[in-house]
């Protein structure tokens, strides 16, 4: 930003200089006008022949004694006066011209000692051409606010040396800032006084006057000059009716400014997007996204000023839940966000997860409620909180509400609905039906009675699971919840079958048990094995009876055909004929057929005994809830889901298991096992 430069001066003054003594040497200033006289003095005592006037240029001799040096120019205005007798020789001068302006030395002996007295003659001359630099014809001067300003005014100077002023509104300005120059051109010397200072915009349309006061003029020499100061805009911003203001009103912003020169242009702006380009801004039915800093800017060719005010919008609040665990404890937090941000808050309503109502507990002032760690399934649910600022909202209603499900999970639960005894028929498939909520959800299921134990992760087939919702017990309201029911299929039932079943659920938080006590629902749980299913055994072994009477005939007939139609029918070579060949060839057809049909057989036979598709082994008693089973073989596993296990063919793998130290589960774990007979 360019420095607009003026320049003042300081008082300086000027007179007549009396005696100066320098040793032997007096010195004495006389003042004249141009075609005045005047007579220049040596003291008194000097003798005739010792005296001698000295003068300008350079001190050249004007006088030996009382003669005049006639060489000069001037010696026809030059004359020695005064009482010689006396010691009275002084040079008097008439008719002065500019060329007698200098220096001038009387030498004399007085007293037998040599003296020299000096005495200056200068010409009058007023002070002229007063200036203030940079001043425009309407006497302005322009600045920018915050540059440096320098006042400068000069002034050619006369004889006697006048006295130079700055004022600043009639005041005389005396301080640091003021500095004088003096510099000379081929006329005359020019003094040049300064004054610098930083403007502001308090300094503008001040005036500064610089004066030049000589004692040979009645009137000072002066000119005024009046500071036009630039600066950017001053904004000041006001809101109608006022800055805090329910939501749905109108408010109206207006903006106005102090600036040189005016403002052009104001723009309303929020969060650095400009809203509007007017000085007054409405808003109607404002809300509470609106709250926030509006700033108003004025622009003028220097730049630009602003305003910054807050509109508050008041809002009834919106409520968070939040669940935060500290000092081994959990607390829910109730979070209002509204306008104002007092609040005052109402009871804690606990609800089911279906909004059923199930009790309102007393939380802290400050909207915080507590739950110790033991924190049980009665505690889940949705937690609501309630609260109120005093605004209301546009509904008309005071409290506001917000909620949170709130489950810290635990074990998993047999819910109340569950029933301790459940009903099988003797020989029928009985279904064992369960429910179960579990936070996290579990990630083992088993079913064990004193004989077995079954787990649902490798005996999926005989456990059906679906969500369900059904109802449980929570302070003693019967309130929905969400869980699972579980559907476990038995076997047909025998009497050793109507015992406890004991359901185990597990999940990171640890197990929980439930036993269902089966019971027969047609009291037959004292009966002996029925006689049809002894006879299912002894046709089974009719069968095989038979089978083995068949292979033993084939192979009779086999022998018989084989000694009948085989000729050793050997060439000279030692290889069987053709004959022999074909009687080979016709042998191992045969076997292959037979096998077949051996095959063929035992698979009738086992379809004609099976009832179902899966057993299950229990030997002994099993546990696998914590490992892999083990596969018998590619062709042996369960695909089909609700199958159960006839009592003959358990029997038969617990005996073959039993006997048959290298089966295939030779080395691994004890494990319950399905398998699918063909």
């Amino acid at each position: 930003m360019p420095v607009i430069i003026f320049t003042f001066s300081v008082i300086v003054s000027a007179g007549y200089a009396q005696f100066v003594t320098k040793g032997n040497n007096q010195k004495d200033q006389v003042y004249c006008r141009i075609g005045e006289e005047t007579v220049l003095f040596c003291p008194r005592g000097a003798d005739d022949s010792s005296v001698t006037w000295l003068g300008p240029p350079n001190l050249i001799p004007y006088t030996d004694g009382k003669e005049i040096n006639n060489d000069l120019r001037k010696s026809d205005r030059l004359e020695i006066t005064g009482k010689h007798s006396s010691g009275e020789f002084y040079l008097q001068i008439v008719n002065i011209t500019i060329e007698d302006e200098g220096l001038y030395r009387c030498s004399v002996i007085v007293n037998g000692s040599p003296r020299e007295y000096d005495t200056e003659l200068k010409i009058e001359r007023l002070p002229t051409d007063l200036t203030i630099t940079n001043m425009t014809n309407t006497h302005n001067i322009f600045s920018i606010e915050h540059t440096e300003l320098i006042l400068s005014c000069s002034v050619r100077r006369g004889n006697p040396v006048e006295t130079l002023q700055w004022t600043r509104n009639g005041i005389n300005i005396q301080n640091q800032n003021v500095s004088l120059s003096i510099s000379k051109d081929n006329i005359s010397e020019i003094a040049i006084i300064q004054y610098s200072f930083v403007s502001s915009r308090e300094d503008n349309k001040d005036n500064f006057t610089c004066s030049a006061e000589s004692s040979i003029t009645e009137e000072p020499l002066s000119e005024t000059v009046y500071l036009n100061v630039y600066y950017t805009p001053t904004v000041i911003a006001k809101v109608y009716p006022s800055n805090e203001i329910r939501e749905s009103s109108d408010i109206s912003l207006q903006c106005n400014a102090d600036a040189n020169p005016e403002v052009k242009k104001y723009t309303w702006q929020k969060h650095n997007r400009v809203l509007a380009n007017v000085s007054v801004y409405n808003v109607t039915k404002i809300d509470r996204s609106q709250t926030g800093e509006y700033t108003c800017f004025g622009y003028n060719e220097l730049g630009d000023g602003s305003y910054k005010i807050n509109i508050s919008v008041l809002y009834a609040p919106v409520i968070n839940v939040t669940l935060i665990f500290f000092e081994k404890k959990f607390k829910l937090v109730c979070s209002p966000n509204g306008n104002p941000s007092r609040y005052r808050f109402d009871k804690w309503q606990h609800m089911s997860y279906f909004g059923q109502h199930i009790r309102y507990l007393n939380g802290s002032a400050n909207g915080e409620l507590i739950f110790p760690l033991n924190f049980s399934d009665q505690d889940r649910g949705i937690y609501k909180c309630k609260a109120e600022n005093g605004i209301l909202d546009t509904d008309g209603h005071l409290y506001q509400h917000g909620s949170a499900y709130f489950d810290s999970g635990g074990l998993p639960v047999f819910v109340d609905r569950n029933e301790n005894v459940q009903y099988g028929l003797y020989h029928k498939i009985a279904t064992l039906n369960l429910f179960i909520t579990s936070i996290p959800k579990y990630d083992r299921l088993c079913c064990s009675t004193n004989q077995w134990k079954l787990c649902k992760k490798n005996h999926i087939h005989l456990f059906q699971e679906r969500s369900a919702v059904f109802r449980d017990t929570a302070y003693g309201v019967n309130a929905l919840v969400d869980g699972y029911q579980i559907l476990f299929v038995t076997p047909p039932l025998e009497s050793s079958d109507f015992t406890n079943y004991t359901f185990e659920a597990a999940n990171s938080f640890g197990e929980a048990y439930f036993t269902i006590h089966l019971r027969d629902k047609g009291y037959n749980s004292n009966k002996t094995e029925p006689s049809a299913s002894s006879g299912k055994s002894y046709l089974q072994y009719a069968l095989l009876i038979v089978g083995f009477v068949i292979v033993l005939f084939v192979s009779h007939v086999c022998s018989w055909y084989f000694r009948t139609h085989y000729r050793k029918t050997v060439g000279t070579d030692g290889n069987l004929n053709e004959a022999s060949a074909s009687y080979n060839t016709q042998l191992g057809e045969h076997y292959e057929e037979i096998n077949m049909s051996q095959e063929i057989e035992t698979q009738l036979e086992k379809d004609t005994d099976r009832s179902f598709s899966c057993i299950a082994e229990y030997a002994a008693p099993v546990n696998d809830d914590k490992g892999e089973v083990d596969v018998l073989d590619e062709d042996i596993h369960c695909q089909q889901f609700a199958t159960v296990v006839s009592r003959n063919q358990y029997e038969k793998l617990n005996k073959v298991q039993t006997d048959n130290n290298e089966h295939a589960y030779h080395g691994t774990r004890s494990s319950e096992t399905f398998l699918k007979i063909f």
